[in-house]
């Protein structure tokens, strides 16, 4: 018996039709996008629905009907799913003059095979006997199948079959009979997991933590609320009923002997006696007489040994000849030791490295003499879809290691070449759920949401790991760090085509390891671990920077984990190595998180920038010289460069241009660095005294004023001076509505002129930058005047967005007082009316198409498919101008939002000098009173203990020490005093 019998299982499954489905297919290859072809297309899609419907109805009606000789069979291969096929056009892989045989997962009438008598005493029309020896003839080749002597050039161990003229004969051999009613019961080859009813967990094998050559079985604890979604591919379990036909799997009984297969090991349960000595109460009470023997579960290889056999046990009064129903509660009974399985309360992985775990999850599994009634299992039902999910993950991870062995010393031929070509891409379309794909898709194009359960199952199954020592097998040590092959000794070799296939199998792996990674945390701390590896292959066009980027954006805690000094200075030599902007782009981003500063990351960068004396030549010094702007950098044959920053930003050159990138991107790292408040950069980017790197408010400002200069460059001076000067001390936020003041603060008269809702350190820090006041209001002004464009204009946006957010600091600083933010409030409104980006000239085609007034609705439809048609076509051309609308879109979105955030700061300011007014109204009217009628007692006196006065949301009350009468009348005097603010 092979090792793993589920390859060789067949189902024998009736003729089905395919005439209207193989109509469809071609109707789709030839990819006719005309409104006719579309109906026909229509059409034959109903057909061919049709015709899948009725072959399932004709398939349901004959099944468990016997099979003659002459009749037309298809074989349907159970672990793929898939019908075994003949392609006549197609020569074999290893035979070339014979015809080839593959698995489809549809079929076709290649797959129809007619069962011959091979002996002369069988006939036509006699009933086919198990154990005869037969001959599937090709409906379509009109020949026999044959088991070629030749092996695959991809599996040593197994031969070709193909389509021939010798016949060969096949011996039929029975797995199982056909009983409607057997999904109700437990069968041979069915895949369960065996779920501990009193401890909630599952019985489980994987490798030992502290030794990886051996599998421990265990009951996986979880800390997952509800214990059933705790499911991994290691608990599945294959059962395998035990007959003296070693092909033979029925349905089991109760009286019946099993083994169980560990599906991801093809590894047998079994039992074995126990040494370990560690004291276990619940072992004492089930191990019966002093002295006797304890067992407990492990995994071995051999399938006949004795020590493998199982019988179970019903929890209910059930007839020993009663068949096993699939959800039944069971007790695990060893045969051969005659003892119970039981749970444990030692821990496996209390230890790991030599390290307490604070997490432990493995639970030994004993067996003991006495049988306890708890002791029950629930056997769970497996899915045939996980099943096969989980055989395709596994042989695919047993090639990946294959071909990582061969390609390490440098023996994989171009077959296997192509193999692993086309097992990754089987991959990445297997977690995004994109099996159908026509192989002509470009897999670098193909996106979608990867499934979370096959993400999981693939780093279980040991793929993610696979994919690392691929990509580490193609390179020598001295080509990358941590490499172990022999193919590639220097990374520039990736450039030859020679090595075209080693550079296509890294960017796929590359590829699928970032599908691997969307939104699953263990995964991205699996990959994470392997982060400095990545970053030795960044620059050479293998995808593994827009991996990386991947995987950190957005992740504070990977990056807080896992961004040490290390990562920091290989990002460094990038830069130096490549002299791009790319680089540094990511040391920016890894400073942020969803917007918010990274702390420690600011730090480990702000050292390697201003304290590594190493990377000084890296930077880009600006300066004041004769009243202009001077850029001076070490240029790439180590002498000093200068140039006037408006002849940089029209460059002459590529050198320039390359220098403009960079000193772009350095703006936009030291703004990322200074981001809340980040003292450790702003202090070194203010003092005088380093004149190489310090950014005087001065020289920003004339950056940011500069109308010669790009809308971008400008941008960034505006971010810079926000992060570095702006968002920094001494300023504070200013309070926009206060809610409690004091009765000797509030003045007896206000007006617009007089009122302030800040207090005279923030009207000191505004005049510090007047020069910036000055700037965003001239800004603002500009922007309403000119109309034509208004914010219509992408390149002149990203400006606009920076300096809103900049007026949207300053203002909640109290560098405006109350009369300017009246003026910048209808500024800011007047620009939010502006008309955006005009609608595409592609959308505004096929909605004049469809919306056109008196038209019919086959014209309509006709014309939208013109439109259709004519983006089609420019769609390849459209896709960069797709991306600038989106950018756009999301740069306006948010200058919107600062826009509105400033009104709101507004309105808040404009209530508050509301009820400014109205409370100094109501403190000249009390005062006024209070003097014509002294005695008053409806009025508190002027004493030390009624001094306060109480404002809160809107309701105000007198202080402490007042008379009943004088508070209820002085709340009512301010509760009308509010309302008429409202």
């Amino acid at each position: 018996v092979p090792k793993k019998f589920r390859d060789c299982l067949f189902k024998i499954c009736p003729m089905n039709r395919y005439s209207a489905q193989k109509q469809y297919a071609r109707a789709l290859e030839s990819g006719n996008q005309d409104f006719t072809d579309v109906v026909i297309q229509r059409q034959y899609q109903q057909a061919a629905e049709l015709e899948k419907e009725q072959n399932i109805q004709e398939a349901t009606k004959i099944n468990g009907t016997k099979i003659k000789y002459g009749c037309v069979v298809q074989l349907l291969h159970l672990k793929s799913n898939k019908f075994l096929t003949v392609n006549k056009r197609l020569p074999g892989l290893v035979e070339r003059n014979t015809m080839r045989v593959f698995l489809d997962p549809v079929g076709d009438e290649g797959s129809w095979f007619c069962v011959n008598p091979y002996y002369k005493h069988r006939t036509m029309n006699d009933d086919v006997i198990v154990g005869d020896k037969v001959i599937l003839k090709s409906h379509v080749a009109d020949q026999p199948m044959h088991a070629s002597e030749h092996k695959l050039a991809d599996n040593s161990d197994c031969n070709e079959v193909n389509i021939a003229t010798c016949e060969d004969s096949w011996k039929v051999s029975l797995f199982r009979d056909h009983d409607d009613d057997s999904v109700a019961f437990l069968k041979g080859g069915d895949v369960v997991r065996l779920f501990h009813a009193e401890e909630a967990k599952f019985l489980t094998a994987d490798k030992d933590p502290n030794n990886s050559k051996i599998l421990s079985v265990f009951l996986r604890n979880t800390g997952r609320t509800s214990k059933f979604d705790a499911t991994s591919s290691k608990a599945l379990w294959e059962v395998e009923v035990v007959s003296d036909n070693p092909t033979y799997g029925g349905i089991g009984q109760w009286d019946s002997f099993y083994r169980f297969k560990h599906l991801s090991s093809d590894e047998y349960l079994a039992a074995v006696e126990d040494q370990d000595e560690t004291p276990d109460s619940n072992r004492v009470r089930l191990r019966g007489r002093k002295g006797a023997k304890v067992y407990h579960l492990v995994t071995i290889a051999s399938r006949h040994d004795v020590a493998t056999i199982f019988e179970i046990d019903s929890t209910a009064l059930q007839n020993p000849d009663d068949k096993v129903p699939r959800d039944a509660f069971v007790r695990l009974k060893h045969m051969a030791s005659n003892t119970w399985v039981h749970s444990m309360g030692v821990i496996l992985d209390k230890v790991v490295g030599g390290k307490p775990n604070s997490k432990p999850t493995m639970l030994k599994v004993g067996a003991a003499r006495e049988r306890d009634d708890k002791e029950a299992f629930a056997i769970m039902q497996v899915d045939v879809s996980d099943v096969r999910e989980l055989d395709f993950c596994n042989d695919s991870a047993k090639i990946l290691a294959t071909n990582v062995k061969k390609i390490k010393d440098g023996s994989i031929t171009n077959i296997e070449k192509k193999q692993e070509h086309k097992l990754l891409k089987d991959l990445t379309l297997f977690v995004l759920r994109q099996e159908n794909t026509r192989e002509s898709e470009d897999l670098f194009n193909v996106s979608g949401t990867p499934c979370k359960v096959r993400q999981k199952l693939m780093r279980e199954e040991a793929i993610l790991k696979e994919l690392f020592n691929t990509l580490k097998s193609i390179f020598s040590p001295e080509a990358c760090a941590g490499c172990s092959g022999v193919f590639i000794t220097d990374m520039t070799q990736l450039r030859e085509p020679r090595f075209s296939w080693a550079k296509t199998i890294c960017r796929l792996c590359y590829r699928l390891i970032r599908h691997l990674a969307t939104d699953y945390r263990k995964n991205q701390e699996f990959i994470a671990k392997e982060f400095s590896f990545m970053q030795s292959q960044i620059g050479f066009d293998l995808l593994a920077e827009e991996t990386t980027t991947h995987l950190l954006n957005n992740n504070r805690s990977l990056m807080e984990k896992h961004i040490t000094m290390k990562e920091i200075n290989n990002f460094f030599a990038l830069v130096r190595r490549h002299k791009e902007p790319r680089f540094i782009t990511c040391l920016a981003e890894l400073c942020t998180s969803r917007g918010v500063a990274m702390p420690r990351t600011q730090e480990l960068i702000c050292k390697a920038v201003f304290e590594d004396e190493s990377n000084e030549d890296l930077l880009y010094e600006t300066a004041f010289q004769m009243g202009v702007i001077v850029i001076r950098w070490l240029g790439e044959d180590g002498k000093k460069q200068s140039k006037l920053l408006i002849d940089l930003v029209k460059p002459e050159t590529e050198q320039d241009a390359a220098a403009l990138a960079m000193y772009r991107a350095q703006l936009n790292l030291f703004s990322e660095m200074c981001l809340d408040r980040q003292y450790i950069a702003i202090k070194h980017l203010k003092d005088e005294k380093n004149k190489t790197k310090t950014m005087p408010v001065n020289l920003i400002l004339g950056c940011m004023s500069d109308m010669l200069l790009p809308y971008d460059l400008r941008a960034s001076f505006c971010r810079l001076m926000l992060h570095l000067h702006i968002d920094a001390e001494p300023q504070e936020l200013v309070t926009a509505v206060n809610y409690a003041r004091l009765w000797t603060d509030l003045p007896d008269r206000l007006t617009i002129e007089t009122y302030s809702n800040r207090d005279d350190s923030h009207a000191a820090n505004a005049t510090n930058f007047s020069g910036v006041i000055n700037f965003v209001s001239s800004y603002l002004q500009i922007i309403e005047k000119d109309k034509s464009k208004g914010l219509a204009d992408v390149e002149r946006n990203k400006l606009t967005v920076e300096v809103v957010t900049l007026a949207r600091h300053m203002i909640f600083f109290g560098f405006y007082g109350f009369k300017q933010l009246i003026k910048v409030c209808r500024l800011l409104l007047n620009i939010l009316d502006m008309n955006s980006v005009p609608e595409s000239p592609s959308k505004a085609r096929a909605s004049k198409a469809t919306l056109r007034k008196g038209q019919g609705f086959l014209e309509a439809r006709a014309d939208s498919f013109t439109s259709m048609e004519v983006a089609a076509s420019s769609n390849a051309s459209g896709n960069r101008q797709k991306e600038e609308e989106e950018e756009n879109r999301k740069v306006l979105l948010q200058t919107k939002i600062q826009i509105l955030q400033i009104l709101q700061f507004v309105m808040d300011v404009r209530l508050d000098y509301r009820l400014s007014h109205m409370l100094a109204l109501f403190k000249r009217m009390h005062t006024k009173f209070s003097h014509s009628n002294p005695a008053s007692p409806n009025y508190p006196q002027a004493s030390p203990n009624n001094s306060a006065f109480q404002y809160t949301a809107g309701v105000p009350s007198a202080g402490v020490g007042g008379s009943g009468n004088a508070s209820s009348h002085s709340t009512s005097a301010a509760s009308t005093a509010a309302a008429t603010a409202a």
